[in-house]
């Protein structure tokens, strides 16, 4: 079309030199062309300043051939820059399957270790069960093993009670069971202030079977009970720490010894004091004492 536009500004050109045609007609006095055309027709031109004619099919032709080579400059250009822009498409498309590939390789291989680690813990973790079934297992045959003996000592102490019964320092025995006297631990409370600010000493039964004490004072040298219960049997001696003789006072309890309300230990002496207890108060706490003289 731009050929076109050049010829028709040609033809205007050549209309201004020249404007009066051999049969003697103005240009712009010709009438007008049947149309379509048919491309045998002659049109009027200028060529390297020479005036010459062509036909329409001639001009066009002219104007065709110039837009085809621009086409396919244009179409050429298209075809290198689509190879092009596949080459970097299929370039990119390999790296992410590359990328693809190694990240699925990599996922893998973690799954693998996972599941690794995990049948290795599993493993532990069943040794670990195992091994604390079996010390468990260990553990309540042996505890059953004590009891069954504990149970056998006890019953079989029972047994000789009753047949027998029991004395202070003496022994018995039985097949395969021998009881001789036995040795208490003591509880030792050290001095006590026996002075009138300071309330009673309170023996309690159930703290120990054998317990010791030493008044440094003599205003109030009272004795109170608690932890009552029935089967107790709790020898408590008693130091008289100060520098005279002292009167000390029974607790509530009934007495089986003298019957009076205390008891006399000389300065540095000692006495000894025993409850049994048959039930859980102070009504049911049998009592006696001796004191040391010389």
């Amino acid at each position: 079309m731009k050929k076109l536009f050049a010829f028709l500004a040609l033809v205007a050109l050549t209309s201004q030199a020249q404007t009066t045609f051999t049969n003697g007609i103005k240009g712009s006095a010709l009438t007008s062309a049947t149309t379509p055309l048919g491309g045998s027709e002659l049109v009027y031109l200028i060529q390297s300043g020479t005036s010459k004619t062509a036909t329409v099919s001639q001009v066009i032709a002219a104007a065709t051939s110039q837009d085809n080579a621009t086409t396919n400059g244009l179409v050429a250009l298209i075809l290198a820059n689509t190879a092009r822009d596949t080459t970097t498409s299929n370039t990119l498309t390999a790296s992410v399957t590359a990328a693809n590939a190694a990240i699925t390789a990599t996922t893998n291989g973690l799954a693998a270790l996972i599941l690794a680690n995990t049948a290795r813990d599993t493993a532990t973790s069943n040794t670990l069960t195992a091994s604390l079934t079996a010390a468990t297992a260990a553990n309540t045959a042996t505890s059953n093993s004590i009891a069954g003996t504990a149970a056998t000592v006890a019953n079989a102490a029972v047994a000789l009670y009753a047949a027998n019964g029991a004395t202070n320092g003496g022994s018995a025995s039985l097949s395969s069971l021998s009881v001789t006297n036995l040795t208490y631990p003591v509880l030792a409370f050290g001095n006590y202030d026996g002075s009138s600010s300071v309330s009673p000493f309170v023996v309690n039964l159930a703290a120990a079977s054998f317990q010791t004490v030493t008044f440094t004072n003599h205003s109030a040298s009272y004795l109170g009970l608690s932890g009552i219960a029935p089967g107790e049997n709790v020898t408590v001696v008693i130091k008289n720490g100060y520098t005279s003789s002292e009167n000390f006072y029974y607790p509530a309890c009934i007495q089986i010894s003298s019957g009076a309300s205390g008891i006399t230990i000389s300065a540095g002496k000692y006495a000894v004091f025993n409850f049994v207890a048959t039930g859980s108060g102070a009504g049911y706490v049998y009592c006696s004492a001796a004191a040391q003289q010389n």
